[in-house]
């Protein structure tokens, strides 16, 4: 089994998904430590320039991603509005908006229960076939190497796919000494190139209902 994973990410941007593109397994790390960044927000292109969608959330005490609950409910409105009033002339709009919404607008009381709906809502629109893990549902252990080999061999993986950042870390002694048996591979997150979003400059790290997302994919 090939296994990936990603900490959770309001809205993710298209590299997440070619993790799961090239694996059977997709692991959410919800037990990471949280920190703000694009767990909680994420941009949208507007006729003004880039807008920030942030989603409010109360950390206090929580060391884990999935401990963070959700503030208020005030931003459900605004986001819809603002990615329909950007969007609305888009392509596609119709096709997808409508899921996306109900995911937003739904009360979830936690950050993480969120962004897992909504990763696995555009999992599903982009045609994907992963099998989902939550890390929080697991007892993986261990400091970042250690943990995920324990991970990799409490979901029975024999491969798991990192991003380009880590490389080189099995060169170390731990993975010479740890990972007999299992065969880690790092596959760097091919750029998808730019696509069309409207009247719009394109913009990488924003959300886009211009194209049809399977043609997104290129292997």
């Amino acid at each position: 089994m090939i296994l990936s994973g990603h900490q959770p990410a309001y809205l993710p941007w298209l590299g997440q998904f070619h993790k799961m593109a090239i694996s059977d397994a997709f692991c959410i790390l919800d037990t990471f430590a949280y920190s703000k960044d694009f767990v909680n927000r994420n941009r949208v292109k507007t006729a003004q320039g880039s807008c920030w969608l942030s989603v409010p959330v109360d950390a206090h005490g929580a060391k884990r991603i999935c401990d963070v609950r959700i503030a208020s409910d005030s931003w459900r409105r605004k986001h819809m509005l603002t990615i329909q009033h950007a969007y609305a002339k888009a392509e596609y709009f119709e096709s997808y908006a409508p899921a996306i919404f109900d995911v937003i607008a739904k009360r979830h009381r936690f950050l993480a229960d969120l962004t897992n709906d909504l990763v696995r809502l555009l999992a599903r629109a982009l045609g994907l076939d992963v099998n989902f893990l939550v890390a929080s549902d697991y007892d993986f252990a261990g400091g970042k190497s250690e943990y995920v080999v324990d991970m990799c061999r409490k979901a029975g993986a024999s491969y798991y796919v990192f991003g380009a950042v880590r490389k080189v870390i099995w060169t170390s002694p731990f993975w010479r000494r740890e990972v007999s048996g299992l065969f880690f591979k790092s596959i760097a997150t091919r750029s998808t190139g730019s696509y069309t979003e409207g009247s719009y400059r394109f913009f990488p790290w924003s959300i886009s209902c211009s194209t049809r997302v399977r043609a997104v994919w290129r292997f």
